[in-house]
């Protein structure tokens, strides 16, 4: 089986799913301002696309770990995919849960231990200069572990939130806020760390 180097569309795939999880907390957020009874139909409907994009990442994650050339003269496969792979593991878990209606809160919380990790990775990365631009791995690193990890608070409150009437704590807020931001500013730095790499890795494919 032949590798194909298709770091760049990855790195899009993060973005993507990143920035629908943040459109996803949006409208969570507004149904319930609006005193809505019942979130579940922006939840199930956010499961297809990702349980789609969790499925991709996984499968292609795991075939990289294998098949990446890099792998055998150095540890990018593990810098890049374990990660990568993690975070479709999340992906599909989350879509899992939400399709069948059980409470989202432990799934928060392998997110919250995925996100540790990934931030551990990309400073060991970011210390062993490992790519060529080692700041920008630990930013991005960084910004989504900071993501997983505030997912297990914003996890708990979306178990809370259907039909419930009570004004809900302002700490919530501020963690939900910070969630919110952390999965923007991770997917906007996916998709410009992919369209970055489009050309060079067009311009040389392995």
């Amino acid at each position: 089986m032949a590798f194909v180097d298709n770091l760049a569309y990855q790195l899009f795939v993060i973005g993507f799913a990143a920035l629908l999880i943040a459109y996803l907390m949006s409208y969570v957020y507004m149904q319930y301002r609006k005193r809505a009874k019942d979130i579940t139909g922006g939840l199930k409907a956010a499961a297809v696309p990702l349980a789609v994009l969790g499925g991709y990442m996984l499968v292609s994650g795991i075939v990289d770990q294998f098949l990446w050339p890099l792998g055998i003269t150095s540890p990018y496969n593990i810098l890049f995919m374990d990660p990568y792979v993690s975070f479709g593991i999340v992906l599909l878990a989350f879509a899992m849960a939400i399709r069948r209606g059980i409470q989202l809160q432990f799934v928060g919380l392998l997110a919250l231990l995925i996100g540790v990790m990934a931030i551990w990775y990309g400073y060991n990365g970011y210390v062993l200069q490992l790519t060529q631009d080692p700041f920008e791995l630990l930013m991005l690193f960084t910004l989504f572990g900071v993501a997983g990890i505030f997912s297990y608070p914003a996890t708990i409150v979306m178990d809370r939130l259907p039909g419930y009437q009570k004004s809900v704590w302002g700490g919530w807020h501020a963690l939900l806020v910070i969630c919110w931001l952390a999965f923007i500013f991770a997917g906007l730095g996916g998709m410009y760390a992919g369209a970055t790499a489009v050309a060079g890795h067009l311009v040389s494919p392995p």
